[in-house]
């Protein structure tokens, strides 16, 4: 592929966005190319086009996982396309972002790393905190850059060549744990995924998050919990899954059968949810 007619594109997915959401996505497709997934019940845009943004609607939430999968293999299929961005609706980020992170990957990719995906530094929008799993450290930094055996895929960028290879989210997840199953999978063919210190985004992670002393958590809406449980026993199951996710979030969710109704008045929903989805795992319903 020739660089000097490549070009980056953006892949966002969408449910149910704000006002806000969507005029930050027709002002991004007057600046980048890429593709809207919308898993909205009803269509956000009339048009198969928003100005350089391809939309597709399904009219239906199949969930991120399906619709990441859905936007790769579309963009993929056009050679003059360098690196895919992953973004949410409600990710916003500067005009030089785009650059800056591939720059940062091009910088990264060139130090003998086999890099896969690059994610920036990501500031709980609620916290003001920078968030990362609290199942590693950053004893592994290396200068301006960290290994990550996990990243949000919000904000995050991976070349397409690169992407062939290590295969695509998988969308039997749903939702929860599409991201961090992804970047598990990509380690264990041998490729690696980092996060820059250079640049960062804000996120909102949850509905909220609470601080429990010796462990933080975050609110979820209730039909999340569902997916939360469900694939959590799927996962546990996995070989290249790490052990040690696979103890502490174990113990969290046991624990926050017990927690749960002090800090959400939609508990009853909640439980409901985890219980279906703990039937669901325990059963493989729905797994490919």
């Amino acid at each position: 592929m020739n660089k000097r007619n490549s070009y980056p594109a953006l892949l966002i997915v969408l449910y149910n966005p704000s006002h806000e959401d969507l005029q930050n996505i027709i002002n991004m497709s007057n600046n980048y190319k890429g593709i809207v997934v919308d898993n909205s019940p009803l269509p956000n845009f009339q048009n198969e086009n928003i100005n350089n943004f391809e939309y597709i609607s399904f009219g239906k939430n199949y969930g991120i996982g399906f619709a990441q999968e859905y936007g790769i293999k579309c963009l993929i299929r056009k050679k003059e396309i360098s690196h895919i961005f992953f973004l949410d609706q409600d990710t916003r980020v500067d005009v030089h972002y785009i650059n800056l992170m591939l720059s940062e990957y091009e910088r990264i990719s060139n130090s003998n790393i086999k890099l896969a995906l690059l994610g920036p530094r990501v500031v709980n929008f609620d916290t003001n905190q920078e968030y990362y799993s609290k199942h590693e450290s950053n004893k592994d930094s290396i200068s301006d850059f960290v290994y990550r055996k996990n990243i949000i895929s919000s904000g995050s960028c991976i070349s397409c060549s690169i992407l062939k290879v290590v295969g695509y989210p998988n969308s039997a997840l749903f939702i929860d744990y599409v991201d961090s199953e992804w970047c598990w999978r990509i380690n264990k063919i041998g490729y690696v995924c980092c996060q820059t210190k250079k640049i960062s985004i804000t996120h909102r992670i949850g509905e909220k998050t609470i601080n429990l002393g010796v462990m933080q958590d975050i609110i979820s809406k209730p039909f999340r919990y569902y997916f939360q449980y469900r694939n959590y026993l799927w996962l546990l199951k996995v070989k290249y899954v790490p052990k040690k996710w696979k103890i502490k979030n174990g113990i969290r969710l046991c624990l926050r059968l017990f927690y749960l109704p002090f800090f959400t008045t939609s508990y009853r929903g909640c439980y409901k949810n985890m219980f279906k989805g703990i039937k669901d795992g325990i059963t493989k319903k729905g797994i490919n």
